[in-house]
């Protein structure tokens, strides 16, 4: 029977090969390779300073932490979000203030506004959900308050170096899962370089410092740094293959559901996003689809959602809600074979058309 996973790693031989010549090194820990990534992205987003990092989720503590906010400063921090947000800003020593998103899944300006009002936000992370961008703009209009850009479904989403990080401070994830996969793996990226010096001088603290300053082990591998930086090398070639894959299901579509589709195909389409009427649609898409061996997915299930986490009333967060109750993710990896696209493409017909 045919089976096709939610999501796939897309190894070269290429990407091996590199990680094999890191190997021959002997020299696997943060190193050159590392130092060649973090050159790479400031080169991609036209200046500014790199960190490279263990995680995403250490990234953003870094940027949290670099700040300088006193302790118990609020966030904001859109709900429809992984769980990853509220724990970077709980080890930054900060309080996540959860706001709402709008009907296109990144945060709602409204909410966020509100948020600013009455609970003192003093910072914000703007999520590119699934790939679609954040008004950036909008937000630092709405506040001047500091914007950490979460690119982690959005690496290679732009038309041009930078063009979207006008926050001037972004984290990435290299999560297996991600668009360009180290297994694990994060990056701290600063246009002002303050954060990032911060970052760098808290990942090379050591025993041996004095005075005494307390760092911690975020580092990165030259083993992961290789693998990565192989893929950001075929970048552009990753996402126009994700946005192939995007126009043929939005063609096996009827046009009058369109506009339930998500992001749009100028975007980076991390996932490939229905938004179903209901529930109960919801339930009968994902059950259809996997019966003929696609694994779709509903993806934050409701009591994933942040503002649930931390036991706030879900009536203030509708359209998170409504998202956790009605979303199906398709597989759009880029390893998808053209033979994969197409049978998905037939049941995408079977199922909304019949």
């Amino acid at each position: 029977m045919t089976y096709i996973p939610h999501n796939r790693v897309f190894l070269t031989k290429k990407d091996k090969d590199r990680v094999v010549d890191v190997m021959n090194t002997g020299y696997i820990a943060d190193c050159v390779e590392t130092q060649r990534l973090e050159t790479h992205i400031t080169r991609l987003f036209g200046g500014g300073r790199a960190v490279a990092t263990s995680s995403g989720t250490a990234a953003l503590y870094l940027a949290l932490s670099g700040l300088g906010l006193p302790a118990g400063t609020a966030v904001a921090v859109p709900s429809y979000a992984c769980r990853a947000l509220i724990d970077a800003v709980a080890m930054a020593r900060l309080i996540p203030a959860i706001v709402d998103i709008s009907a296109d899944y990144t945060i709602a300006l409204d909410s966020f506004s509100e948020a600013v009002r009455k609970e003192q936000v003093r910072a914000v992370i703007a999520v590119h959900t699934f790939g679609r961008l954040v008004d950036i703009q909008a937000l630092r209009e709405a506040s001047d308050v500091p914007v950490i850009e979460d690119c982690c479904h959005a690496l290679g989403g732009w038309p041009g170096p930078g063009v979207s990080l006008k926050g001037r401070r972004a984290i990435f994830s290299f999560y297996a899962t991600k668009v360009v996969a180290g297994g694990q793996g994060g990056l701290l990226w600063d246009y002002d370089e303050t954060l990032a010096r911060y970052g760098r001088s808290f990942l090379a603290t050591s025993a041996t410092c004095s005075p005494y300053k307390a760092g911690f082990n975020f580092r990165f591998s030259d083993l992961q740094a290789a693998l990565v930086l192989s893929q950001m090398e075929r970048l552009d070639a990753i996402v126009e293959r994700r946005r192939q894959i995007a126009r043929q299901y939005r063609i096996a579509l009827p046009p009058h559901l369109l506009e339930r589709t998500f992001p749009y195909e100028a975007e980076m389409p991390y996932r490939f996003i229905y938004a179903a009427y209901d529930r109960a649609e919801r339930d009968f898409i994902i059950q259809a689809f996997r019966l003929a061996g696609i694994r779709a997915d509903p993806l934050y299930k409701p009591h994933e959602l942040l503002h649930r986490q931390l036991h706030l009333d879900p009536g203030r967060f509708p359209h998170a809600e409504r998202a956790a109750s009605t979303t199906v993710s398709i597989p759009i990896f880029s390893s998808l074979t053209e033979k994969e696209v197409s049978y998905i493409c037939e049941h995408i017909h079977k199922i909304f058309i019949g």
